[in-house]
């Protein structure tokens, strides 16, 4: 697997914006194994409810990558995510062009 299919992803997330805030929502981790997707995300705050926006905006973005055949969107708690960096390769990021 390569680097490529990944970036596509992450590309593909950075129109989904989490409105409470208007910025970008936070990717912890895009795994890409057989054409399937997978996206660890977080929201800044649990319960809210941008939160099923959040996840269902993910899905509908990654699933507009070519070759992409399925996407699970995973949302994790802990730690809560707030925007930090661009960096997809390590730690909370929000998700945003190279």
């Amino acid at each position: 697997m390569t680097d490529q299919p990944i970036a596509r992803v992450g590309d593909a997330l950075c129109v989904v914006i989490n409105p409470e805030l208007g910025e970008k929502i936070v990717v912890y981790d895009i795994a890409v194994v057989d054409r399937a997707v997978r996206i660890t995300m977080s929201p800044t705050t649990p319960g809210r409810p941008a939160t099923s926006l959040l996840k269902e905006g993910a899905h509908e973005e990654a699933s507009t990558v070519p070759g992409v055949v399925s996407v699970d969107v995973a949302m994790t708690f802990e730690p809560l995510g707030l925007p930090t960096s661009s960096d997809r390769r390590s730690g909370p990021r929000s998700a945003s062009p190279r």
